[in-house]
């Protein structure tokens, strides 16, 4: 199955999809399914950018770190719902550098007339760059059969944007 979004965040509640499929499917038929699926997520570019379009107030909630590990929980726990359904497969994908591609470059122009790159986002993705493989790492020791890849999308894309 190939679930495809424009953007795509961990922390709304998108997770309508399996229910769904269990009740079409059955319990023991959908576990069989999931036991031999590979899943693969590319998940937080709106967590990180959508704050920052809406002018939310979610940001002064949190520090950055409280943010990152917000939404780094959400993908592990997710994770671990798959798992918990039977399965142990799973790709990531690091976010791209998110203060640069245009709709950032859009925002810096308005909020500040400057051009260039929007640190402010690009340093969230850092951060949750640095917290995902360690996530990863941790489920690794918990979950016995789990096995993750990770690819670097932020190194592949940097130089595009620059």
């Amino acid at each position: 199955m190939n679930f495809v979004s424009g953007g795509a965040g961990a922390l709304a509640g998108t997770n309508q999809g399996l229910k769904q499929l269990r009740q079409k499917l059955g319990a023991s038929e959908l576990k069989a399914l999931l036991s031999t699926a590979v899943y693969m997520f590319s998940i937080g570019y709106n967590d990180y950018l959508i704050p920052f379009i809406t002018n939310s107030t979610v940001f002064p909630s949190y520090s950055k770190k409280e943010y990152v590990k917000m939404v780094i929980g959400n993908i592990t726990s997710v994770i671990q719902e798959i798992y918990n359904m039977g399965g142990r497969k799973f790709g990531l994908s690091k976010l791209l550098p998110l203060g640069c591609p245009p709709i950032s470059r859009a925002l810096k122009i308005v909020s500040s007339d400057g051009s260039g790159c929007m640190e402010e986002i690009t340093v969230l993705a850092k951060l949750h760059n640095r917290a995902l493989p360690q996530a990863l790492k941790e489920l690794k020791s918990q979950l016995k059969g789990y096995t993750y890849s990770i690819f670097d999308a932020y190194t592949a894309a940097d130089a595009i944007f620059e």
